[in-house]
């Protein structure tokens, strides 16, 4: 484990490093001291370090002669930074029962992760108006050795706990400039996670080498899931190794009583509530005092792991190279088309502890078809993926008929349509390429310029969306009878035959990811079916990955029927907002909403009070209302506000069902293809067959790994198990798609009920005479919803919760979908001060595609370059047809005449 802390006094940095707790550590040979990085051997420095050379290089002085070492000495400088290597409790316990060959591995990954950190050691450059930085590869490090943790509560002493303090001053030398400069750390800090296992991949590969096993440890991820969370020596007895973790213990419950569960805030929770080190003890007397908490039978477990490991009976680490970074690929891929390559990277190496290194990731990368550059990573697939899209679209470009008649809209189709409407329906109606794209903003009227668009077809075609509530849903709602979902579409060979020769509508188009999109394209050329693409880029964009509109906008060339004038806001200035965030202009759009008294900045409990109070106001004036909250989490809360205050009302019956709750989880498919992921308690849901799996089928992850085969990722998900409380009155919502107790109603993942009461056997009854099973399981309260799940959604009032603890999840497309599903008002409700506010609603997902961080021009796929053809031989024997007609009729047309006279 590797953590950065920045030194930011000197002489409390100087009296912690002069101490000799734990046995005189500068005076015991035992516990090593070195100088490292290349900017140490620039100055002299090596062996075993000189305090008083600490003592000037920490205040920017040379170590030699205490004069002035870097051009500048500002005031309030950083010093120096703290990078503290620590190897796992099962390490320690190793090298403290003998194995001397494991603090050598330390010191040897120590070493070898200070030359990774210098490799992007950099510092500012100004000399000659130049504005920019320079990474010169050199640090000044000192480090050294300590045996054990702070003291603990109760007998006041401390664990041992072997770990390596790396201090690397301020300080590198600009070999261009040629003279010593501050550094810039941001670049390191950047890419800690990365750097913390690199050192911990090191490391493990060492103890490997030595013959330890390595075993990769999980712990919960706070969201009903596992995550990686380190590594250990295989075999050490867990008994001994929560002996010797009764700091890190501490920490965790304090932790958990404060509510604290992000790792950093873990890390000051710790830093803040440690006791100072006694100097009252030896290093000798910890050691007695550690051997006498050892029993014998965990002496003869350590004492049989270290002969194991000698004798080479450990057998080779399951991970391996190739599989690490496999599944790095896939499952970061899975839901971008660009990733930061050292986050890629983070990912492999914790896959494969004991067996890869940070140097041979990147040649396995390429080899399975990564793609670097910038510092940023995409895939051969990716890209690939996006040229047959792109390819597709531009391969159609002006080779079809016009689909629709060839005429303005009649007056009774005029009516009620905007200019930019009628605009679009003509673009629909007249446009000859295969690929069709519509961008609406939010209020534009997308739905009503469909509803004039479509009875102008003179083909048939299918509607589709990427979720069944917006298809099933709203798309039949608003009279589209045959729309459903891009996935039955895939998947069902009739369904899609109803498109043959005609049309594929995909409304919420940015919100399908890149690979449907693909497969919808091919299917579309084996239709020799024109793809429709409604949609409006600003808002969320699909979880898979995908940048559609930008995508087909910007490299296929196509023209863009475009609506943007706003129906839906009734309030000349929330219009004026809404229509302000849609241009861009988000801080122009949130300074009108505060102008109207609309930004409600209080406590965490006040806002929620007044949230809740404006939504009951809202349901006494008759009107409809939507709580939107960025997080789960956030959203939880405000229900059970609600719930409290509408059982006071009577709303809400007060007797209350328990039944059970199935909460997804989210993985991607590799996270569900890793065994290791799951403890147990988890169930699987088959949307499709695989292996011994029907379709609808649940199996407890438990029973899977008991034995039966492995089934695909692709076809199920994953979910933990929860308990919700119902009561008569309850608006709930459906969370997975089903079916009630009787199996001929349909349950659309997003759509919403009230509850009418329970039947004798438990089940829920809803108001519309529909009947769910008590273990249904796929429910939540339907009081609050997030931004994603609410776009597409129109209401009188929306109420938008935005807290400091959900600050992360608030961006630029969480602010526009929030803001813009109103008629009438949209209210936020805030803890954070303005300034942050400000800030967070500008920030946006900007998502890069392949084929922009390549800068590979499209060209179109062979298969598509002959159906470009065999279209343009069609369009020619067409025009050759209607030349013959012209002739014919020019050659007839005095016979004619004559006949008539």
């Amino acid at each position: 484990m590797l953590r950065f802390h920045v030194i930011s006094n000197v002489k409390a940095a100087e009296a912690y490093y002069r101490k000799t707790d734990g046995g005189a550590y500068y005076a015991n040979n035992e516990l090593r001291q070195e100088w490292l990085g290349r900017g140490a051997e620039e100055l002299g420095l090596s062996g075993a370090p000189d305090f008083e050379h600490f003592t000037r290089l920490i205040r920017g002085l040379d170590p030699h002669t205490g004069a002035q070492l870097t051009a500048k000495l500002v005031d309030h400088r950083i010093p120096a930074w703290d990078v503290t290597a620590s190897i796992p409790k099962g390490a320690t316990i190793a090298l403290e029962r003998g194995d001397e060959s494991v603090r050598d591995a330390l010191w040897q990954a120590v070493r070898e992760t200070v030359a990774d950190l210098e490799r992007y050691a950099t510092t500012r450059v100004r000399k000659g108006d130049q504005q920019g930085d320079r990474v010169t590869g050199n640090l000044v490090g000192f480090a050294v050795e300590h045996a054990e943790t702070r003291p603990a509560k109760g007998d006041g002493m401390p664990d041992p706990d072997r770990h390596v303090h790396v201090v690397l001053f301020n300080l590198t030398y600009d070999p261009t400039e040629r003279e010593w400069k501050a550094v810039k750390f941001r670049p390191i800090m950047d890419q800690r996670r990365y750097f913390d296992r690199s050192f911990d991949a090191r490391f493990a590969r060492k103890l490997a080498d030595l013959g330890y096993g390595i075993e990769t440890k999980y712990k919960a991820d706070g969201k009903g899931g596992r995550r990686y969370f380190s590594w250990d020596i295989a075999g050490m007895p867990a008994s001994l190794v929560a002996k010797f973790s009764r700091r890190t213990a501490e920490v965790e419950q304090l932790a958990a009583d404060l509510g604290v569960s992000d790792p950093r805030s873990k890390d000051k929770l710790g830093a803040t509530s440690r006791r100072n080190k006694r100097a009252d003890l030896t290093l000798e007397a910890c050691r007695a005092y550690w051997d006498q908490k050892v029993n014998p039978e965990e002496a003869r477990q350590v004492a049989a792991t270290l002969q194991a490991a000698v004798g080479g009976e450990n057998p080779a680490p399951e991970n391996t190279l190739e599989k690490a970074v496999a599944y790095a690929i896939a499952h970061h891929f899975e839901r971008n088309s660009v990733v930061d390559w050292h986050t890629l990277a983070a990912t492999a190496l914790e896959r494969g502890l004991g067996a890869a290194v940070p140097e041979d990731i990147e040649p396995e990368a390429r080899r399975q078809g990564v793609l670097i550059r910038g510092g940023e990573a995409t895939t051969r697939e990716v890209l690939a993926e996006e040229q047959r899209i792109i390819g597709f679209a531009r391969a159609g470009r002006g080779v079809y008929k016009s689909l629709g008649a060839a005429r303005e809209p009649s007056d009774a189709e005029r009516a009620g349509l905007s200019a930019d409407q009628r605009a679009v329906v003509r673009h629909v109606w007249a446009c000859p390429d295969q690929v069709i794209l519509i961008e609406g903003d939010a209020g534009t009227g997308k739905t009503d310029a469909m509803r004039v668009t479509i009875p102008g077809l003179d083909k048939p075609g299918v509607f589709l969306a990427p979720s069944a509530s917006a298809s099933r849903g709203t798309l039949r709602e608003k009279g589209f009878a045959n729309a459903d979902t891009v996935a039955r579409f895939l998947v069902d060979k009739p369904f899609r035959e109803r498109a043959r020769d005609g049309y594929i509508y995909v409304d919420e188009a940015p919100l399908t990811g890149l690979r449907d999109i693909d497969a919808v394209f091919r299917h579309a050329a084996d239709l020799n079916a024109r793809v429709i693409l409604q949609g409006d880029r600003k808002q969320h964009k699909s979880v898979p990955r995908g940048n559609l509109f930008e995508i087909l906008d910007r490299y296929a060339g196509l023209p863009v029927g475009r609506l943007t004038t706003n129906w839906r806001q009734q309030h000349e200035m929330y219009k004026t907002a809404v229509d302000a965030i849609a241009a861009g202009k988000l801080l122009a759009g949130y300074d009108a909403l505060a102008g109207l008294g609309w930004v409600k900045q209080t406590s965490t409990d006040e806002r929620h009070e007044s949230l809740v109070a404006d939504y009951l106001a809202a349901l006494d004036a008759g009107k409809s209302v939507l709580v939107v909250a960025p997080t789960h989490a956030e959203g939880d809360e405000l229900t059970a506000q609600l719930r409290t205050r509408l059982k006071e009302r009577g709303d809400i019956d007060g007797h209350e069902h328990v039944v059970e709750q199935l909460l997804p989880l989210n993985w991607t498919e590799a996270e569900k293809g890793d065994r290791a992921r799951y403890d147990g308690t988890e169930v699987l849901q088959f949307q499709r067959s695989s292996g011994p799996y029907r379709a609808g089928e649940r199996a407890r992850a438990g029973d899977e790994r008991g034995g039966r085969t492995a089934p695909d990722p692709r076809y199920f998900s994953v979910y933990r198990r929860d308990a919700l409380a119902l009561a008569r009155g309850d608006v709930v919502r459906i969370t997975a798609n089903g079916k009630d107790t009787s199996g001929r109603h349909k349950l659309d993942n997003g759509s919403q009920y009230t509850v009418a009461g329970f039947t004798p056997k438990g089940d829920i009854a809803l108001t519309n005479g529909w009947v769910l099973g008590r273990d249904f399981g796929h429910l939540a309260h339907g009081y609050v919803t997030t931004s994603h799940a609410s776009q597409g959604r129109t209401v009188d009032r929306v109420l938008i919760a935005m807290g400091a603890a959900s600050r992360p999840a608030v961006s630029a497309e969480q602010f526009y979908v929030s803001v813009s599903r109103g008629r009438e008002r949209a209210t936020i409700y805030t803890d954070l001060a303005p300034a942050a506010l400000r800030d967070v609603i500008q920030r946006r997902d900007a998502r890069k595609s392949a084929t922009e961080l390549m800068g590979v021009p499209a060209r179109p796929p062979k298969a598509r370059v002959r159906t470009f053809m065999a279209r343009v031989r069609e369009v020619l024997a067409q025009l050759r047809e209607k030349a013959a007609r012209a002739i014919g009729e020019a050659i007839l047309a005095p016979q004619r005449e004559y006949h008539v006279r």
